[in-house]
């Protein structure tokens, strides 16, 4: 149903899953755990389909494959379209009661404006959806080490490198601004 395996997918699991069960019966968990092992399935999502979540793992046309750190706003998570099986950064949030139809023709043009920027540092809300009360909005995936990640495993950053970093974040807000894209949470 969610489309995270093909039938062939299915059959290289098939002898992870034998040595799992042994003798017992194949339940649903053992092809989880086969699927998971032998990397078709993430560990993130094994997760969610054994807490009996595998239903929140769909998010509109895309598919949720691991959380990654992000906003203070919104969960972020690796994804997958399913159609095109493009790698992307999904921001997910609730919206207030009675404002899809603000959200909605925010992020209509949010998704207009972003068609055209051309620069490789930011990321462009590329489609969005709305479910409910749940917005989900569809970047494009980043490429190297998040600010984060690196301060974690090295300390601190340099004074240098917060001049150069505080640069370029000028630098993109003023092209942001250009497209008539403020900043802000």
């Amino acid at each position: 149903r969610l489309r995270l395996v093909s039938a062939e997918d299915l059959d290289r699991a098939f002898r992870h899953a034998k040595r799992f069960s042994g003798e017992e019966p194949r339940f649903d968990c053992v092809w989880v755990d086969a699927l998971a092992h032998q990397g078709t399935i993430t560990p993130y999502q094994a997760i969610e389909l054994h807490a009996g979540r595998g239903s929140q793992l769909a998010m509109g046309p895309y598919v949720l494959q691991r959380p990654c750190s992000g906003s203070s706003y919104a969960n972020m998570f690796e994804g997958k379209h399913l159609e095109s099986g493009n790698e992307c950064c999904l921001l997910v949030t609730r919206i207030p009661d009675g404002k899809a139809p603000i959200y909605q023709t925010y992020f209509d043009a949010l998704v207009k404006n972003s068609a055209t920027l051309a620069n490789s540092s930011i990321r462009a809300v590329r489609d969005y959806s709305l479910e409910g009360d749940r917005l989900v909005a569809a970047c494009d995936a980043p490429s190297g080490t998040n600010a984060a990640a690196w301060m974690a495993a090295n300390g601190r950053f340099p004074p240098q490198v917060v001049l150069a970093i505080a640069r370029q974040l000028a630098t993109n807000l003023a092209y942001l601004e250009q497209f008539g894209l403020l900043h802000g949470d």
